[in-house]
């Protein structure tokens, strides 16, 4: 650990305007010299600078999720000018749900400094490392750490001004969290305060900066309200500058365990000399992380845990058949971690003999935890050497056609993730080999499976709604893989579609299933918010269908909160629907009619809570529904739940989606025999 100043300085600066970059620039050299003349703040002759900055999923700036890049810039441009360092890494680590590397490239940080000599970003995840000895942590006594990191002469942390519900407020203290290469930092979580503590005992920072232009409240660091704040915050003491930092938040600093901890280790001090604004004139009131919804959620898990000790769950209540299907599985990333291997091990006609998988690792961590026979590095070994009936196709968009035409050729029943990839005339090609040798050819749809879609296709083909008119669809999802823990970086890939084949193609099935009805032209336009080539994050449009209703479509990723649902409305009736409920309004639809639809809605909520606890841990019913669907028709050759053909059409409204964005008109959609 490296000396303490001989004395603490934390600058303030407020910014009356949040989105004039010149007022954010001229304050920030501003406070930086303040703050700089007040500590002695000296760097040695061409010095190595490591700037630490804080990023979260995939989230800009605007959030109030992770540090602005145009104030990682001035802060660099202010360090050449002032101390002329041979060089500036700015470095953040992949964690549990980030890549550091997509990240820089989509926040727009590549962008902010290309062709800036002597500066380079790096991802301390997959820098060289070199072994740390930490004779007086508390948690660690050795770790690996990024060479760049360790070997840099002059330490910066970059944070941001945001509350945390895991240890009250995120700033200089915990943004030293994300230093670790450690992918699934999230193991970390049962001891944090101890591990933010040996993080910043390891290399205390020379010189702190807090992005506090646009904040975050609530529920931080990732799912809280952003927050204009307008203020800069720098200090060469982090204990000092997160002590500010709090006291602006007027968030107690004993409510801060990292905070409380770094004060009683003695890794700064909390009498410091303010320059600048001062915190009195500059303290804002920031609504802290809920306790209430940690109970909530505490006492819910419980409850959940203790019912499935008495309730037993329902595993294949109807007679087994007299053979199992004997079933391989291409791909064992996320999607059949989490949805595939937890459902067809609990079939009781299903029998997994085989799997397949590139990452050596990963093989054999399945192998071990699913008790799954033998996995090859190669599915055409699979489907030579193993004895199958079927596959799940478990692999990114642009593979499938590949996988998917080699297992037919084997005579193999097929399910494949949607979407069924990336082309309709390839797809076509697909469901004619399936016709042919008559096999079970069907694509996972899941989400057009959910209760409130179900019910709502339904009451379309109950003719209550009267002539169906016009209807609205849209999915936006904070995306591409917040929520999962992302393995590979291909839904960024310009190769992989973008949010049109990700979240597009379940929407698009979704207002095929309710409305049983074609999709026949289109008009689309795409905009790419994330700032990677060919891959839109955005895209909205209208389009007609067979039976000449009229509709409009949003679908995108980064949005804060997940919005899935459509809305139906016909010469009779109409319906707002999302996957878990559906409001069916009539006539002038008053507040009795109103009051009905929340009271139904709240029923609705309350039983699939309840009827969840009757199926197996781990095991989603529209995941149950689709691989359980697929199986009975293996077996008795009935229809699946998704047709290959049904699945092709998508396909092809997708295809013309991607035309209309890049010819600026309306498109029609290929339709197939």
């Amino acid at each position: 650990m490296k000396d303490m100043a001989s004395n603490s300085v934390v600058g303030i600066a407020r910014v009356k305007r949040v989105e004039d970059k010149a007022e954010i620039k001229l304050a920030l050299f501003d406070i930086l010299g303040q703050v700089r003349q007040r500590a002695n703040i000296q760097l040695p002759s061409k010095a190595k600078v490591m700037i630490k900055v804080n990023l979260c999923l995939v989230k800009g700036y605007e959030t109030g999720t992770s540090v602005d890049p145009f104030i990682a810039r001035c802060l660099v441009e202010w360090l050449l000018q002032e101390f002329a360092p041979e060089v500036i890494y700015i470095g953040e680590a992949d964690a549990t749900e980030l890549n550091a590397d997509i990240a820089f490239k989509a926040l727009g940080w590549n962008a902010e400094f290309e062709g800036m000599p002597g500066v380079e970003l790096v991802n301390l995840a997959r820098d060289e490392c070199v072994n740390v000895k930490l004779e007086k942590g508390l948690f660690f006594r050795e770790l690996a750490m990024s060479r760049k990191y360790m070997e840099s002469d002059f330490l910066i942390s970059l944070a941001k001004l945001k509350t945390n519900q895991m240890v009250g407020i995120t700033c200089i203290l915990k943004n030293q969290f994300g230093i670790t290469p450690v992918k699934y930092k999230a193991q970390y979580h049962s001891h944090l305060n101890e591990v933010i503590h040996d993080l910043n005992l390891l290399k205390l920072p020379d010189l702190c900066l807090v992005d506090g232009i646009i904040a975050m409240e609530g529920e931080g660091p990732v799912d809280g309200i952003p927050k204009p704040v307008g203020l800069l915050i720098a200090g060469n003491d982090p204990v000092a500058t997160d002590h500010a930092c709090a006291r602006i938040m007027q968030i107690p600093a004993r409510s801060v365990p990292p905070l409380k901890r770094a004060i009683k280790k003695g890794l700064g001090r909390t009498e410091y000399e303010v320059v600048g604004e001062q915190i009195r004139d500059v303290k804002t009131k920031f609504i802290a992380p809920s306790t209430l919804s940690k109970l909530v959620v505490t006492l819910y898990r419980l409850f959940v845990r203790l019912a499935r000790l008495v309730w037993h769950p329902v595993r294949n209540p109807q007679k087994a058949p007299s053979h199992n299907v004997k079933v391989g599985i291409v791909g064992l990333g996320a999607v059949s971690e989490l949805c595939h291997l937890p459902v067809l091990s609990s079939l009781d006609c299903v029998e997994i003999v085989a799997a397949c998988e590139k990452d050596s690792a990963r093989r054999q961590r399945r192998k071990t935890e699913w008790h799954i026979p033998v996995i090859y590095e190669d599915y055409e070994e699979m489907y030579n050497k193993a004895d199958l009936d079927a596959v799940f196709i478990c692999l990114p968009a642009m593979l499938h056609y590949e996988a998917v035409k080699s297992a037919l050729g084997h005579n193999l029943h097929v399910f494949c993730e949607k979407p069924l990839g990336l082309s309709s005339e390839r797809a076509y090609e697909l469901v004619t080999i399936a016709r042919k040798r008559n096999l079970i050819f069907t694509v996972g749809y899941s989400r057009m499976l959910s209760d409130g879609y179900q019910k709502a296709a339904k009451i379309v083909k109950s003719l209550r709604l009267g002539k169906i008119l016009q209807v609205h669809g849209v999915l936006t999802i904070a995306g591409p893989y917040a929520g999962w823990i992302p393995r590979s970086d291909w839904f960024f890939d310009e190769k992989g579609g973008g949010v049109l084949y990700d979240s597009g193609s379940h929407l698009f099935s979704i207002l095929v299933c309710v409305l049983s009805d074609k999709i026949t032209e289109i008009c689309a336009t795409g905009a790419n918010t994330y700032r990677l080539p060919g891959v839109h994050d955005q895209i909205s449009g209208y389009f007609r269908t067979e039976k000449g209703v009229l509709g409009t479509f949003n679908i995108g990723w980064r949005a804060a909160t997940t919005s899935d649902s459509i809305e139906i409305i016909g010469s009779g009736g109409s319906l707002l629907v999302a996957s878990d409920r559906v409001e069916e309004r009539h006539g002038s639809s008053g507040y009795i009619e109103r009051v009905k639809n929340h009271f139904a809605a709240a029923f609705e909520l309350i039983s699939g809570q309840l009827s969840s606890l009757t199926r197996r841990e781990g095991i989603d019913k529209t995941f149950l529904m689709e691989d359980e669907g697929f199986i009975k028709a293996v077996i008795d050759g009935q229809k699946a739940i998704v047709t290959g053909e049904e699945a092709l059409h998508v396909l092809a409204v997708l295809g013309a989606v991607k035309e209309s964005i890049e010819t600026g008109d309306k498109v029609g959609v290929k339709s197939y025999p």
